[in-house]
């Protein structure tokens, strides 16, 4: 028999939120409720939700089998005004994006007019989830406008993209706290975090609080757990903060951030 071809449609499959409050929650709170995008591939961003502002929560949802053609094979957001989502115990498990975030993509701005962008994740699970370039799972992108992610006791398992397998951090804030990575790859550089930032870009800083690294992979590149890119003329305020945390490999180049382990930094 012929194989079928993924269906093809325009972005947002299920939801479009411009500028509203949507919650979706998980009817059993005791049983995760599966959505299947079934392989379809989404036309640009957004498998199952396209956010251009407004607040998102969802709790307790297993979504698997979307694609993006581009940006964010569950979850795009981006936008000129303020944006917040949280993700409270959901899983998102073999997913992908043809470009940049095999699960979330996040961009502060719309084109290069300012906005911002909050990611809220919280005892979440990231599972074999693909980009071709950057955020294997999750990709943010402050250039224009302002993004921040906090992540608390969450999960990064076999995730995989050219920079960045687990996470790609580009000019943005993060907080990590709790969270593991474990057999993720970052091709060229960074098996479960990449971060960058350039000249005349937003500063960048990374924090994270009692996490484990384990068994990542940067097979044809550097940092294998952890990378920092940094350009020679936005390098001085950038810095990354590993505190109490458990890892195998961490490139920066030429001091692209400056790294503490400090335990007396963990109050923060």
């Amino acid at each position: 028999m012929p194989t079928k071809e993924p269906h093809r449609i325009t972005e947002g499959q299920i939801i479009v939120c411009e500028g509203q409050t949507v919650t979706i929650v998980s009817e059993n709170p005791s049983i995760h409720a599966v959505i299947d995008g079934q392989n379809n591939i989404v036309e640009d961003r957004g498998g199952f939700l396209y956010m251009e502002g407004g607040e998102v929560t969802m709790v307790h949802l297993e979504l698997t089998a979307f694609t993006g053609s581009t940006r964010g094979g569950v979850i795009a957001m981006r936008g000129q005004g303020a944006q917040t989502l949280a993700l409270q115990g959901c899983i998102f498990r073999s997913n992908a994006a043809e470009w940049y975030g095999g699960a979330v993509y996040a961009y502060g701005a719309d084109g290069d007019i300012p906005g911002s962008a909050s990611l809220a994740v919280d005892d979440c699970l990231f599972e074999n989830n693909t980009a071709l370039y950057n955020g294997g799972a999750v990709h943010f992108n402050g250039l224009y406008g302002s993004v921040s992610a906090a992540f608390n006791a969450s999960r990064w398992e076999g995730n995989r993209a050219t920079h960045g397998g687990g996470i790609a951090d580009l000019f943005g804030d993060l907080t990590a706290n709790g969270c593991s990575f474990a057999g993720n790859v970052g091709a060229s550089a960074g098996g479960a975090y990449y971060q960058y930032t350039a000249k005349g870009s937003p500063n960048a800083s990374s924090v994270f609080l009692e996490c484990v690294f384990h068994g990542n992979e940067a097979p044809v590149g550097t940092g294998e757990d952890l990378h920092f890119h940094t350009v020679a003329e936005a390098r001085e305020a950038n810095s990354a903060l590993l505190c109490a945390c458990e890892y195998e490999g961490v490139y920066a180049d030429e001091a692209a951030v400056s790294i503490s382990e400090d335990p007396a930094s963990c109050g923060i």
